[in-house]
């Protein structure tokens, strides 16, 4: 967990423009890479579940059991 100041973050933004961009696209990446986790947690299949975790890795998209048989 990280906990950043209100008033000094507001600081370092309004005197670097270009550190909001970066911590918003960090930000981002980090609830991206949440959903993800929480995706693949919700798979009931193991088989599915480790499928699911290497195609999330490899960022391709998943191929359901059905399909690929």
């Amino acid at each position: 967990m990280r906990v950043y100041l209100k008033e000094r973050l507001l600081a370092a933004f309004s005197a670097e423009p270009k550190l909001a961009l970066s911590f918003t696209a960090m930000l981002a990446r980090e609830i991206m890479a949440l959903r993800a986790r929480l995706e693949v947690r919700n798979v009931r299949s193991a088989r599915e579940r480790i499928l699911q975790h290497l195609a999330l890795i490899a960022e391709v998209p998943h191929v359901s059991d059905s399909t690929a048989r």
